[in-house]
């Protein structure tokens, strides 16, 4: 297995959740996710949190072409292997983002749905805005074309977790 990626195809998934949760919020403080993340927020207005969002959010989803794990696999990435390869899934892309959002000092979450209550095969983030109080919890699945803010509609069950 390649420096900064782990299969963890058999593991629960809480453990799978708990293991992203620590990717991002070791991402957060690395100085290559944070100097990424700053470069990405030059020319965006301060103070203004929507923006800050919205800008991470078009860079990655924009930048990190989708590419699904190998057959029968699943494997997650820390934010620099992905950043670095510029290639990943909607794990890879949910961790990535997290943590330049959780550099920055915006919340986030992550949302796990799934379209039968049984299978839980996408996740994406949330960030609260505005980041000092949040009110607003914005998905942010930037493993899609779409803009932020949008969900697919297929999903009807959800599970949500704060990253603590």
């Amino acid at each position: 297995m390649a420096i900064g990626a782990i299969e963890v195809t058999r593991l629960p998934i809480d453990q799978k959740i708990s293991l992203l949760a620590k990717l991002i919020k070791q991402g957060a403080s690395d100085d290559r996710i944070r100097s990424t993340a700053f470069r990405i927020l030059q020319g965006v207005p301060e103070f203004n949190d929507m923006a800050e969002a919205n800008a991470l959010f078009t860079y990655v989803r924009d930048t990190i072409r989708y590419t699904r794990d190998p057959i029968g696999k699943d494997i997650f990435e820390s934010p620099i292997y992905t950043l670095e390869k510029r290639s990943g899934d909607c794990d890879s892309t949910t961790v990535l983002l997290g943590s330049m959002m959780m550099a920055v000092g915006l919340p986030y979450r992550l949302k796990l749905v799934s379209k039968d209550g049984t299978n839980w095969s996408h996740i994406y983030g949330l960030v609260g805005i505005p980041k000092n109080n949040p009110r607003k919890w914005i998905p942010v699945d930037a493993s899609s074309p779409k803009p932020m803010g949008w969900e697919n509609p297929k999903f009807k069950y959800a599970r949500i977790y704060r990253i603590i």
